[in-house]
């Protein structure tokens, strides 16, 4: 079996060197640009925006967010009071809401022309092989989700579905949520539903634990998550919804989702287990998580690597860590390039 990782390099070249629109984000981007006005859109308090401008410091002294954002998380429990690392997590919590708020728009980019749609492009090469594989998808966006939708006449409508259909996200996605635990439960009053006062509240509770059974998942193509207001109001039972995203972060940050580890971590460790081929697209694999789930691939499998420019340090880096997979190609062009030539 074939298994292709997606990262956040394949959702920005699937939207095709000439696309106009909003371009699908590198993880270095997150805060930056174009994407940071969309905190003008979301009414939190002030000292948000300043931490986000400190976020971007940090960033540029070790040239990775990844490594920033995780430098911080790892810090929260030396903080000296029990409040200061609660503000601390209503911060990341934050920031969960924050990439859900824009990567719904990019995932709102989606076209079903095929010469603008390089996963679709893609995925129907696949159709037409008619060979078994599995897709293990870091992304948070639903682009890719869409195309597979399309070309295989698929519902990704639950957990479960994305399972049976070989097809992982363990980074979570924008079309996932978790609801609020009957202890959580606040009165909000009529004139506060459409506004962002559930949120408030909500971004402090984003890492209590909670359990993959308690998600709600929405097609990924769905209108209705294009809005803010989704997150609040009757799909909640009048109470908040809280994204299943998990940051950035090199460290593991699933613990506190009951089931998450069993449900999607070791399916895509089966799927690996399985595998033939490997091929890496737009990903770095600089996280745990993809770490550990290639533990148990096969002596002999084969890695692919598909990088904008930096294939080889990728392919390195992944086999002295892995030293049963052996190297196949590499390709520099980034996905466009290998969609092209696949």
């Amino acid at each position: 079996m074939k298994i292709f990782v997606f990262g956040a390099g394949a959702s920005r070249g699937s939207q095709g060197k000439n696309f106009s629109g909003l371009k699908s984000p590198l993880v270095d981007d997150f805060f930056t640009g174009t994407y940071k006005a969309v905190l003008d859109g979301i009414d939190f308090l002030p000292h948000y925006r300043r931490e986000i401008d400190g976020l971007n410091e940090e960033k540029k002294k070790c040239n990775s967010l990844e490594i920033a954002l995780t430098s911080r998380w790892d810090q929260i429990t030396r903080q000296p009071s029990i409040n200061h690392q609660e503000a601390e997590k209503s911060f990341f919590g934050f920031c969960v809401y924050y990439i859900w708020s824009f990567l719904k728009d990019i995932s709102n980019t989606y076209s079903s022309a095929d010469n603008e749609n390089f996963y679709k492009a893609f995925l129907n090469k696949l159709y037409a092989q008619k060979e078994p594989f599995g897709i293990i998808n870091f992304n948070y966006d639903t682009l890719l989700d869409q195309a597979y939708q399309e070309v295989f006449n698929a519902s990704l409508v639950s957990i479960q579905k994305y399972k049976d259909l070989n097809f992982i996200k363990p980074h979570g996605s924008v079309n996932w949520f978790l609801n609020p635990k009957g202890n959580e439960y606040i009165k909000f009053y009529e004139s506060e539903i459409n506004t962002q006062a559930p949120l408030l509240y909500a971004t402090s509770l984003v890492f209590e634990a909670r359990s993959l059974e308690e998600s709600l998942i929405a097609r990924p193509d769905s209108p209705d998550i294009r809005s803010p207001s989704f997150l609040v109001g009757r799909n909640f039972n009048s109470q908040f919804g809280i994204p299943l995203i998990l940051l950035p972060l090199s460290s593991k940050q699933y613990s506190h989702i009951a089931g998450f580890s069993e449900g999607i971590i070791d399916k895509g460790r089966a799927l690996l287990a399985g595998a033939k081929e490997i091929y890496l697209i737009g990903y770095k694999a600089s996280d745990d998580v993809i770490h550990e789930m290639l533990e148990n691939t096969p002596v002999g499998c084969l890695l692919h690597v598909i990088n904008q420019g930096s294939a080889k340090e990728i392919m390195d880096n992944v086999l002295a860590k892995h030293k049963q997979l052996k190297k196949g190609s590499m390709c520099d062009g980034g996905f466009e390039d290998f969609v092209s030539r696949y």
